[in-house]
């Protein structure tokens, strides 16, 4: 959980001249996206540009899947609990492929708190008893060849704070694409299959 920072002076480059750099269980936080290119041997941010300061520090993906959030340290353990689930940091790009997950305690299945995209293969289904079982408190996209059943079996207290079956707040939009998505609250009182709160569309 410590951190590094890493500042040259003059013109030069934060990391350079090195054949690579790994960096394990950790991300580089400042700038976001900065990645080591390999080919001119210097660090770059996400526009290309060389990056004259770096952090490295433990990430947090802003994405919690089952009350756990995805970290540069915990990522590939977290998805690796529900077969058919991959996470790429790079382009916070979730992947369901058949992926089956059911939550019974309060609190979202899949809470995405940043920009992401969860792409969908196979016949996927999440769902909870407690809460909205997908949230997104960020503008969001779901596309892919897939299909998405997203079910709120909510018992009407649940259900009284808002248990759809997916929803959008802090003023987030969600976009889907070309997939196929069933989102089913029939069976929670007062709660709807798709919803928005706090302007969210």
């Amino acid at each position: 959980n410590g951190k590094t920072k890493v500042t040259s002076s003059g013109t030069n480059c934060a990391l350079a001249n090195f054949a690579s750099v790994n960096i394990n269980n950790v991300d580089f936080t400042t700038p976001d996206g900065a990645f080591y290119n390999t080919s001119n041997k210097v660090l770059h941010d996400n526009n290309a540009n060389i990056v004259k300061t770096c952090v490295i520090q433990l990430k947090n993906y802003l994405i919690r899947i089952m009350d756990e959030d995805l970290t540069s340290a915990n990522y590939k353990t977290v998805c690796a609990k529900y077969p058919g689930m991959s996470f790429n940091p790079a382009y916070s790009m979730l992947t369901l492929k058949n992926v089956n997950i059911s939550k019974s305690t309060m609190g979202s299945a899949i809470w995405v708190q940043k920009p992401s995209t969860i792409v969908l293969e196979g016949i996927n289904k999440i769902s909870s008893n407690r809460f909205r079982p997908i949230e997104f408190a960020a503008n969001s996209t779901i596309e892919g060849t897939g299909t998405l059943y997203v079910t709120s079996t909510a018992d009407p207290d649940g259900a009284s704070i808002g248990a759809h079956a997916m929803c959008t707040s802090n003023n987030a939009t969600l976009t889907i694409k070309d997939c196929h998505i069933i989102a089913d609250a029939s069976a929670a009182s007062k709660a709807r299959g798709v919803a928005a709160y706090d302007k969210g569309t």
